[in-house]
């Protein structure tokens, strides 16, 4: 494939497009391997190509890759081409040769790069969602559980852990859940026995007030039904559930003082003397007392000591004024004076529920708290008033009505 050969062109036009051209030459330069079987045939089939040369020039010994032209009309050729020696008997060596045109080569290596590159990039979005479905599937289950066991931590007894796994995971779960229940169940244990507990406490506080109450006609059920009102001022003024509670006992307790007050002075259908006013007025400071001395029942005292204060500071026992007086306090006191003015005494005769909330009204701000007073008549306007008159109506004594 030289110019003397006459066979160039067509070995150019292999080169142009790209091709390789695999060759075997002898010791002497001689083409006896060709893919155009003319240039092994031809009759001067000698070549001087670079490539040629240079391994004879390395004694046949060395393989070696190198670069190179070829000339056709004018026009360069860059040759990449490498060869490697075949031995098949002493001084009979051969040279295997190959060649490819620079310019096409390295574009082929180029598209080689650019498609390991893309190769790679897919390996490695593949690798990723691979890995993060099986992070998925691996830390969900860890997350569900660490959620699960935080939730009962703060309380949520009733929450049950969901992981479907059967690895240890799985299993922790599984006990957590058990854990769960179990708690849930001593807690309910305990609620009932508190239910019960508050139950007994509320019938005992009820048979006390039902006790002292039923010394006097005229005043039976009076503690109940002020608790009842009570009650329902503080619903209505959106008090919390603990504070409602509170103002329960302390309302059906807040003449639990009386029992150490003469019959005499209870029952008198006349009016009280001055000494006999003060008498009475101890009831707060005997009642107080005599709740003093159980600790469970402390936090009621301030509604029973202080239901006669006045907002003007002419109550009784101490004259405290304004907020000086606990709500509490405050709330039984509209309570207290609403169920005198509404029931039957021996100095009154019963006033219709309207009547007698206009007429609290007008001691709002010397004797009453005005928002108190608010609640009572947005408890009247709601009808729940009424209603416990009416439940206690049947069991009014015939006298009082």
């Amino acid at each position: 494939i030289t110019k003397n050969s006459g066979r160039l062109s067509e070995t150019s036009e292999l080169l142009k497009n790209g091709r390789t051209i695999f060759f075997v030459v002898n010791n002497t330069g001689k083409i006896i391997a060709h893919p155009d079987p003319q240039m092994v045939f031809s009759d001067n089939n000698k070549t001087n190509l670079k490539i040629v040369d240079d391994w004879k020039a390395a004694n046949f010994k060395s393989s070696v890759s190198t670069s190179f032209e070829i000339q056709e009309n004018g026009k360069t050729i860059p040759i990449l081409g490498t060869y490697g020696t075949a031995y098949i008997a002493p001084d009979k060596e051969l040279g295997v040769m190959a060649m490819v045109n620079e310019d096409a080569a390295y574009p082929s290596v180029g598209q080689m790069y650019a498609r390991t590159i893309y190769t790679s990039v897919i390996t490695i979005l593949l690798a990723s969602i691979v890995g993060t479905f099986l992070a998925i599937r691996l830390t969900s289950p860890i997350e569900t559980l660490a959620a699960g066991a935080k939730a009962i931590s703060a309380g949520e007894f009733a929450r049950r852990i969901k992981v479907r796994t059967r690895n240890e995971i799985g299993e922790l779960a599984d006990d957590f859940n058990k854990m769960a229940e179990h708690i849930q169940q001593y807690i309910n244990e305990l609620r009932r026995a508190a239910e019960e507990n508050r139950m007994l406490f509320i019938g005992t506080v009820r048979a006390l007030a039902e006790a002292i109450d039923g010394k006097d006609t005229y005043t039976r059920g009076h503690s109940e039904r002020v608790m009842k009102y009570s009650v329902l001022i503080a619903q209505h003024m959106k008090l919390n559930e603990e504070e409602i509670e509170d103002i329960r006992i302390a309302g059906i307790l807040h003449d639990v003082g009386k029992i150490g007050i003469d019959d005499k002075i209870l029952k008198k259908p006349a009016a009280l003397t001055d000494d006999e006013y003060k008498i009475m007025k101890q009831h707060p400071q005997i009642g107080a007392k005599i709740m003093s001395e159980i600790p469970q029942m402390k936090r009621f005292i301030p509604g029973m000591f202080y239901h006669h204060e006045c907002l003007d500071g002419k109550g009784y026992p101490l004259g405290l004024r304004g907020d000086q007086i606990p709500l509490m306090a405050r709330i039984i006191s509209v309570a207290d004076v609403f169920d005198a003015m509404t029931t039957n005494r021996p100095y009154q005769r019963a006033m219709d529920t309207e009547v007698a909330v206009e007429r609290i009204r007008t001691f709002v701000g010397t004797r009453y708290d005005g928002q108190v007073v608010e609640a009572l008549v947005d408890a009247l306007h709601s009808g729940r008033l009424d209603e416990v008159l009416k439940s206690y109506a049947a069991s009014l004594d015939p006298v009082a009505r």
